[in-house]
């Protein structure tokens, strides 16, 4: 399976063509939002995060009603209140389930070994999206408030490249310098050489045309 990740512009997330508002959620600690349809999710477990803080497992029982057709995917979208973009910095293997009820256990991943991702986070929200099996539709979307620390402190925080800068030009030791500067006399030595050769054949064939004249 592929693993997916959200990528969010303010309040929008781009899942497959389809482009879709994230819930906003209350503050409270029951279901914060759950679809007025035969589908949803229930009874959030959370187990980790590892010690690096960069992977946990999260186990919830579903239910789907086949609105989509007989199978679907499950993804938790992990978010921070009052911040956005949040939800591209995780992502996780998207769970197939079938028309029915069930147990599903996800692992999720924080990507704080990629550029602009700060190295530990909190987030205080999860949301599982049932989504059909082309991605093209959110079929149902269950929130919780939970708390989760992710990634550690002693983590290297990888900065964005510098993209107006341009690329880097190398730095060339004293004996490099020496080697290219001998070489580029060399092959301007070797230039004029055959300039030469070139002017005095043309020289000597012209001088051979006006003696036969």
């Amino acid at each position: 399976m592929k693993l997916v990740r959200l990528v969010s512009t303010g309040c929008l997330i781009t899942l497959g063509s389809a482009a879709v508002a994230l819930a906003q959620f209350d503050m409270q600690r029951d279901t914060v939002f759950q679809a007025q349809t035969g589908s949803g999710i229930f009874n959030l477990r959370v187990s980790g995060p590892t010690a690096e803080g960069t992977e946990l497992m999260v186990t919830i029982d579903y239910a789907y009603d086949g609105a989509g057709g007989p199978t679907a995917l499950i993804i938790p979208v992990f978010e921070k209140r009052g911040q956005r973009g949040v939800a591209a910095w995780f992502g996780a293997d998207a769970a197939p389930i079938s028309q029915g009820k069930g147990l599903i256990s996800i692992k999720c991943k924080y990507f704080n070994d990629e550029p602009g991702v700060p190295p530990e986070t909190t987030t205080d929200r999860v949301s599982f999206w049932i989504i059909n099996q082309t991605r093209s539709a959110i079929l149902s979307r269950t929130g919780f408030v939970k708390t989760i620390k992710w990634g550690s402190p002693n983590a290297k925080a990888v900065p964005m490249p510098d993209l107006a800068a341009g690329p880097a030009v190398p730095q060339l030791s004293e004996a490099q310098r020496q080697a290219e500067a001998k070489r580029l006399a060399e092959e301007k030595a070797k230039a004029e050489q055959e300039a030469k050769a070139r002017a005095q054949a043309e020289a000597k064939a012209k001088a051979e045309a006006q003696a036969r004249e």
